[in-house]
Parts: structure tokens; C-alpha cells; sequence
């Protein structure tokens, strides 16, 4: 078996296992070790010959075991076990937030209900209030979770799609067939959400490299090869497409990038059209009298001929200065102050915000006032040492709006803050009147320096609360508050679509990882995709800002 099947075997044994209801540490090991097998770098038999599978974080005995039956067999006991014991559609229904695994084990068991399309027709006939804790208002609710599914389940996120493709990209390198793999299409522009991933793969033998691509057991079901020899299929509930070539041109990747639009447009400015003659898209700009227009703009029309005129140039990760919104071991982080002020430095910025949670986020263990003094005390002394080193550590916190648009946090700490970061962590099922006033008069607070998180969305998971954005962003122009771009890859909150209005408005910007460990602050691509996508520059992003006009604004000096 490959990594890629094991991985899915193991993530399988836990959604049984959790639908049955089985021990929920036993469910979280074998989720913890799907993910640990995707992230790996090495494979799974390389590991083995060396007898290092139980070196691998979160491999204990009876993981490793399964591992070594699966490398072997193809299967493992457990596995042969328990995958009758539950249909596939079930597990989809447990997936599906507001059904979950007791509901969805519930309605198989008494109704016999496996798929999403019999759970709606049996909530809209009312047969769902038959059965035990449910009501009217319970049955709606299913049926509002299922039409939010549908929404935000039709599209891949991108953070779903990129560590895929960088898996993909590594497995196909490492074939001795393949010669070049590009991500295109959607993800390549940097979209939050995918219609699907399409890569161009390039071989010498395409037939060999079709072979490689069908062999590695990738696809749910038996993948399509089409009659160009391109090759689509489901891959982990994505639609995945792969265009195999012998090499892959400027033009080639300009087209599978796209958009339409853009490739037509572009094709207009060149004097012999677009043709196969180009062997980079720099050639094809150079040839139409233009600097490269970047990916991320390509959907925008207007604002890709300013970047070809050279009129306009996007942010980017080396423009960064500063980072405004981090967790340590305060609250819910995995690192200390000082091991987050260390790799700030590492990365070359100058500013960096500790901004752990307040005290009514028990979850993410919240500051009491009396722990919030304590983190006073330890942060003293490490920013007069870190000031020697030009790194200005600077006390924050990430308060939570409460119901009434105040603060979560008390006068005598919120006095000695530089800047909050104010954000909505609960009671997101207020009406948009409500939830607007809230984030309103939060903006309106003087230690207010930025609004986290601004619309708590969830890619794939959960759509952002009913707000009117167009009032919080003029609210934040009116008192000089920037609105957060999270980088967070599950959030990429705001999107771009919002940033763009919010930019015409006249608003500042702060693209935060909102780490929570320093291997957190590589998610800024995916904050900076949405920036970037709306067009920003670094002038509009206030942790691109130099470190003296930077303090100065979050202090209101």
C-alpha cells in the first residue's frame, strides 16, 4: 500500500470507530496518525526498513503494528474488522457539522438513513421527530446544517488543496519519470476555494508518467483518462485533474492558470498571438510590453494592466515588518514569549505583538487578571533584552467582544496594553443588527487597534455570523482600526472580495498568522493570498509598515 492509501485507511478506522463510539483517545490516534503520514517526508516503508516507524511523533505500539500490516498485507485485522460495520455514507453524515456521529449513527440505526439526500427528505417529511431528542426546531436546524454543507462542502478550501499538492508534487519528482509539476488553475490564483486542484505534469514518456500517476492508489474510485491522455478523478473528496505533457511552456501554464478572460486578454497585447514559442510566462510578458503580472491578480482585469504597466506592485512576504497577533504558552500556545520573539527575529521583522486570549476563553486557558500581571512581569525584563536587539516585543491581547461590544478584559490590565486585538470567539447565532452593534462598539474602544478575525468563518467547516460589513469597515476607517486579514488556513478571514471593498473605503489592513507555535507563521501565504487578490499594496498593511510609524499607530502617538 501506498502512504496515501494507509493514510485514508487510518483516518477511516477512526470515523468507525467514532460513529460506533468507541474510546475517543483510540479515534484521536488514529486521526492524529493520518495526519502525521501526510505530513511526512519520507515514506512509510523507507522508515520501516530502517526500523524508525516507532521514532515517528504519535506512533505508539499498536499504530506501528497496523502500519507494518498494512506495508505487508495491504490490510490489518482492525481494519478487515470493522470496515462493514458502518456504510461510507454514514461516515460523510458525521462530517457534516450539526449532524455529527451521534445523529448520524442514530438515523442509520433507526431509520436506516446513509446518505445526505435521504437525511433531508427525511427531516422535511418530519420523520426525524420520531425519533428520540428530536423536535421541530431540532429537524430544522439538520436541514439549515445541510444547506450550509452544501454551500461550503460543493468547493475545496485551499488549505485542504496545497499540502495535497505538495505531497503529490514530491511523489511524482521522486518517480524518476516525472521532470516538472506545477500547481494551476485556482489554486495557483490563489482562491480561498477550489472548484477543484489541476496540476500540469510534465514527463519525457507520458505514457509512463500516466502509469505512475494511476499506480500511486490516489483516487477514491478508478480515474478517468481522457481522450488527450489528461487524467481526472476524486481524490479525498477533491476533484483532481492532471494534465500530463512532455514539457511544460509559458503558455501551457499561462492557459492552465487562467482565467479565461485574462488569457484572452493577454493574448490580444501580444504582436504574434499567444503560441507554444514561449518557454516562461516572463517571455510572454516581456514580449507584450509588460512587467509579470502576478497569479494572484489575473481575476481582476483592471488591476493586472496596472501591474503590467508597472503602475501597481502587491504586497509580498518579504515586506513584512512585523506580526500582530500571537498565542504563547500563556494560553493556548506551543511556545514561550521568548521562543516566539527568537523566530521573529530569524525571520528578519522588527515589531512582534504577544497577544494571548482573555479570561472568558477558558478553552484556550484565558488570562485571568492575576495571570495577566504574572505575563507582565515575565515580559519586563525580555523586552528591554530584545529592544538591544531591535526587536520592539510589545504587550497585546486578543480580547474577546462581548455581548455588549465591550472588552473582555479588566481596566487595570487594559491599561497597561499596548494594543488589543478585539475579536468574536462566542455567541456567533445573534442577528446581523446585533452582531453588527457588538463588533461596532468594539471597533470604538480606544485600546481597539485591530479587529480579529472579522466575519469567524470556517473554510469547509462553518460560514462566517450574520454582520453588515460594509458598517463594521466603515466603522474602522472612522476610528483608524485595521481589520484583519487571518492567515490562519482554515480562516483567510477576510476574504478578498471583502478586503477589495474595504480598500475602496479607505481602510488599513493587518495580515496576521495568528500563531499559536512558530511553525504557525508559515501560514502568511495564505493571508497574503487574499491581499494580494484584492490588490493591496504594503502601504496598506500596517505590519508592513517601518517599526517608528508602526508603534506610533498601534500607541496613537
Amino acid at each position: 500500500m501506498t502512504d496515501t492509501q494507509i493514510a485514508r485507511r487510518f483516518r477511516q478506522i477512526g470515523d468507525i470507530l467514532e460513529i460506533k463510539g468507541e474510546n475517543p483517545f483510540k479515534i484521536k490516534a488514529y486521526r492524529t496518525a493520518c495526519d502525521t503520514i501526510e505530513a511526512l517526508e519520507d515514506n512509510l516503508a523507507d522508515i520501516d526498513a530502517r526500523g524508525e516507524l516507532q521514532n515517528i511523533p504519535g506512533f505508539g505500539p499498536a499504530i506501528v503494528g497496523k502500519t507494518r500490516e498494512f506495508l505487508t498485507t495491504g490490510t490489518c485485522e482492525l481494519w478487515e474488522k470493522i470496515k462493514s460495520d458502518v456504510p461510507a455514507g454514514v461516515i460523510q453524515l458525521a462530517g457534516i457539522r450539526g449532524v455529527g456521529p451521534k445523529v448520524a449513527a442514530q438515523v442509520f440505526k433507526e431509520l436506516n438513513v446513509t446518505t445526505v439526500d435521504a437525511l433531508e427528505a427525511a427531516a422535511q417529511s418530519g420523520q426525524l421527530q420520531a425519533l428520540s431528542g428530536f423536535g421541530a426546531a431540532k429537524e430544522k436546524k439538520l436541514l439549515e446544517s445541510i444547506a450550509a454543507w452544501r454551500r461550503i462542502g460543493s468547493r475545496v478550501p485551499l488549505w485542504k488543496a496545497l499540502p495535497f499538492a505538495a505531497r503529490v508534487s514530491r511523489v511524482l519528482l521522486a518517480s524518476g519519470c516525472v521532470s516538472d509539476v506545477q500547481l494551476t488553475g485556482e489554486a495557483r490564483r490563489g482562491m480561498d476555494t477550489l472548484s477543484g486542484v489541476r496540476f500540469l505534469v510534465a514527463g519525457a514518456d507520458t505514457v509512463a508518467v500516466t502509469k505512475t500517476i494511476v499506480g500511486q492508489g490516489w483516487f477514491d474510485a478508478e480515474a478517468s483518462t481522457l481522450a488527450n491522455g489528461d487524467i481526472t478523478g476524486i481524490i479525498d473528496e477533491m476533484p483532481v485533474h492532471f494534465s500530463i505533457v512532455e514539457k511544460i511552456t509559458g503558455s501551457l501554464l499561462l492557459t492552465e492558470t487562467g482565467p479565461e478572460t485574462f488569457v484572452h486578454w493577454i493574448t490580444g497585447q501580444l504582436p504574434g498571438g499567444l503560441t507554444d514559442d514561449f518557454a516562461s510566462e516572463d517571455a510572454i510578458f516581456e514580449a507584450a510590453g509588460m512587467r509579470f503580472i502576478d497569479p494572484e491578480i489575473r481575476d481582476h482585469s483592471e488591476d493586472a494592466a496596472r501591474v503590467g504597466r508597472g503602475e501597481l506592485r502587491l504586497v509580498t512576504l518579504g515586506d513584512f515588518t512585523a506580526q500582530l497577533h500571537e498565542h504563547t504558552t500563556w494560553s493556548d500556545g506551543r511556545n514561550s514569549i521568548s521562543e516566539m520573539a527568537d523566530e521573529a527575529m530569524r525571520r528578519g521583522w522588527t515589531t512582534l505583538g504577544i497577544t494571548d486570549h482573555s479570561a472568558s476563553l477558558t478553552v484556550a486557558r484565558g488570562l485571568t487578571t492575576e495571570r495577566h500581571i504574572a505575563q507582565f512581569e515575565e515580559l519586563a525584563p525580555l523586552q528591554i533584552a530584545y529592544a538591544e536587539q531591535e526587536l520592539a516585543l510589545l504587550a497585546g491581547l486578543e480580547a474577546d467582544i462581548l455581548q455588549d461590544g465591550s472588552l473582555d478584559c479588566a481596566p487595570e490590565i487594559l491599561s497597561q496594553l499596548h494594543y488589543v486585538v478585539a475579536s468574536v470567539h462566542i455567541r456567533y447565532k445573534e442577528t446581523e443588527a446585533q452582531m453588527t452593534e457588538r463588533m461596532c462598539t468594539a471597533i470604538a474602544q480606544p485600546k481597539t487597534r485591530i479587529l480579529g478575525h472579522p466575519t469567524g468563518r470556517l473554510l469547509g467547516r462553518r460560514e462566517g455570523y450574520a454582520v453588515d460589513m460594509n458598517a463594521v469597515i466603515d466603522s474602522a476607517v472612522k476610528h483608524n482600526v485595521a481589520i484583519e486579514i487571518n492567515a490562519g488556513p482554515e480562516r483567510m478571514d477576510l476574504c478578498d472580495e471583502w478586503v477589495r471593498i474595504g480598500a475602496a473605503k479607505g481602510a488599513k489592513f493587518s495580515i496576521n498568522a495568528d500563531a499559536h507555535a512558530i511553525s504557525h507563521f508559515d501560514w502568511l501565504p495564505y493571508g497574503l493570498a487574499m491581499a494580494r487578490r484584492a490588490g493591496l499594496t504594503k502601504e496598506q498593511v500596517v505590519n508592513c509598515w517601518e517599526p517608528g510609524k508602526l508603534v506610533a499607530w498601534l500607541l496613537r502617538i
